[in-house]
């Protein structure tokens, strides 16, 4: 990837030239440089609480198994923080939009935000409502059909330092899916996963 950019006044323009399709298998080499794909993005901070951006990308031939559907992705998202004292709160409102040549218009959105408590305790969450199209392969009559699903995501963070020069995190993530009726049988009538985790920082 190649990126230029410019910022000045709290505004930011950057555009990025890349190669369109995911890595392969062998992660262990780097794959040929097509330079195919590119995209662009304007940045801007009104307040030292607000940041928002758009951006536009052209992406040639993502995926292996659709070698001939190109993508163009468009995206827009604002963000806020607010910080008091050892806390501090932050909040994200984001849209994306794929549209695949040939294929279909995919449209995503999701809010998320997180509040951080005397630098000890972090909840969190999220929700999302995308269109996927991906969900069946044949030779099921489902394949290739657009289903709006939607997840909500609910979580909390215990940090504590430890390790000079380190930051730990011990956190438990809960999630609950969302799908149409049509394929509750394939899906279920309401997925549930949850994760445990531990997270490691550095910081100098």
């Amino acid at each position: 990837m190649a990126t230029v950019g410019y910022v000045h006044n709290g505004w930011k323009v950057d555009a990025s030239l890349f190669t369109g399709r995911e890595p392969d298998q062998h992660r262990w080499n780097f794959d040929t440089p097509r330079w195919d794909s590119y995209s662009a993005r304007i940045s801007i901070n009104p307040t030292r609480d607000i940041a928002a951006q758009v951006s536009y990308g052209f992406i040639t031939s993502p995926e292996e198994i659709e070698p001939n559907v190109n993508t163009q992705r468009t995206t827009a998202s604002i963000s806020y923080n607010k910080m008091w004292e050892a806390s501090n709160w932050q909040i994200t409102a984001a849209w994306g939009l794929n549209s695949n040549s040939p294929g279909h218009n995919l449209h995503g959105c999701l809010l998320e935000s997180a509040i951080e408590i005397d630098s000890k305790h972090v909840l969190f969450g999220r929700a999302e409502y995308v269109a996927k199209d991906e969900l069946f392969i044949p030779p099921s009559a489902n394949a290739g059909k657009i289903f709006n699903v939607g997840k909500i995501d609910l979580g909390y963070i215990f940090e504590f330092p430890w390790i000079p020069y380190t930051l730990w995190g011990l956190g438990f993530v809960g999630s609950a899916s969302f799908v149409p009726s049509s394929i509750k049988p394939a899906y279920g009538s309401i997925p549930l996963s949850y994760m445990a985790f531990l997270r490691i920082e550095l910081y100098r």
